[in-house]
């Protein structure tokens, strides 16, 4: 059996209504040679102002949308959105919960400054690569993080942003990868500049640790279908796209660069910036595209389907279950920290968290990461929401569709 064509996946979490969105306008990062897509057109973000008396507060999204390593994956992103700018229309609305402007669904943040950073580097926001670099694949540009730095500039000298209150820095997917790479970047970038911004990052679908253990059950993906996860995969993308890392975990582990890539472990410890952690216990995307599990629970007719994790093959059961005792396992750093918050409820999804679902001790994710925003250092502990219900997907408010 074949993987999915999953390295064209761009999941986002989306609101419960389809309301009346204020649109956002298109700002193409033209002055700013370095900050390109794979095809060499220029990356871009989109804007929706702030008002009233969060118009000095802003969040940010990385947009998610997997990676490529390869010419021919590369070539074929390169033809569309998440490969160039060509298209990009002038203006486009957020539906995210975090970035929706229904003050219903979003009542904390809809009149926030919202940047939306389009994802079109394949190399999950961390190229470093410009026109002049030594071409690693023929015609393609990683340039991820020249784009994250190259946003950040801009808004500094067009829209004040060294002036913030509060910057949440968040991303799906990719780009929650890219939100954890690069989030002391900007922290220290805008301290640099002179900003008292109080910063923090909401990786969602982005926390991550190695896989060394892919699934070899019945009707596992090749190898050759899906992307592994391992240090020493990383390191091969780490060369390929000259990745950038958190320069604190780097001095930590000089010799092995790659191993900062993904926020478990060593990457979280050296991490100096507040981060609320958004990951479901298991993730529909990453298993099959990385560690070559079928994703049967899309199959209609096939015992898994609807994602009731009591009806899968036992081997797939056996499977899923401690791909998600690794995961709490990963995040027993983050719930221990007294700084960081959590939000990891037993379902099957990777970023659709919604205003609706899933809920944990009574909120969704952005009521909880208000929470934790508000939160005194005496309350941090209850700001750790980890189910503990004992399944794969036990969670009672996971949706089944």
């Amino acid at each position: 059996m074949k993987a999915p064509a999953a390295l064209l996946f761009v999941l986002c979490p989306l609101h419960s209504a389809a309301a009346s969105e204020t649109p956002t306008s298109l700002h193409l990062l033209k002055s700013y040679p370095d900050a390109t897509c794979l095809d060499g057109s220029p990356a871009a973000y989109y804007l929706r102002e702030g008002s009233g008396s969060n118009a000095d507060k802003w969040a940010f999204s990385l947009e998610g949308g997997g990676e490529c390593v390869t010419q021919s994956e590369c070539d074929d992103r390169k033809k569309g959105n998440l490969g160039s700018s060509a298209n990009y229309p002038s203006t486009t609305t957020l539906h995210s919960t975090l970035q929706t402007s229904d003050a219903s669904i979003n009542p904390n943040f809809h009149d926030y400054n919202q940047v939306f950073v389009k994802y079109c580097t394949g190399d999950l926001h961390m190229g470093q690569q410009t026109a002049s670099s030594p071409p690693t694949l023929d015609g393609v540009y990683f340039a991820g993080h020249h784009v994250v730095a190259a946003v950040i500039k801009d808004l500094m000298a067009s829209n004040n942003l060294a002036n913030a209150a509060e910057v949440v820095w968040s991303g799906e997917s990719a780009g929650g990868m890219g939100c954890f790479n690069s989030l002391d970047f900007v922290a220290d970038t805008l301290a640099d500049a002179g900003s008292a911004a109080t910063v923090v990052g909401v990786p969602v679908g982005g926390f991550y640790y190695p896989n060394d253990w892919p699934y070899n059950g019945t009707s596992a993906y090749p190898a050759e279908d899906y992307i592994p996860w391992t240090w020493d995969a990383l390191s091969v993308y780490r060369d390929l796209w000259d990745a950038f890392v958190p320069a604190r975990c780097a001095a930590s582990l000089p010799s092995h660069p790659e191993r900062c890539m993904l926020a478990s472990g060593v990457a979280y410890e050296t991490l100096a910036t507040p981060v609320f952690v958004v990951e479901a216990q298991t993730d529909k995307v990453v298993m099959p595209l990385h560690d070559g599990l079928p994703d049967v629970w899309n199959d209609d007719g096939h015992p898994c389907y609807n994602k009731k994790g009591d009806t899968c093959p036992a081997e797939i059961q056996e499977y899923m279950l401690e791909w998600s005792g690794h995961m709490v396992d990963a995040l027993q750093a983050v719930a221990g920290s007294n700084r960081d918050g959590v939000f990891n409820p037993a379902c099957l999804l990777h970023t659709e968290f919604s205003d609706t679902w899933p809920i944990l001790d009574g909120m969704n994710y952005v009521e909880a990461l208000q929470a934790w925003l508000d939160s005194s250092a005496e309350d941090i502990a209850k700001h750790v929401h980890i189910d503990d219900c004992g399944d794969i997907f036990c969670n009672p408010s996971c949706a089944t569709k």
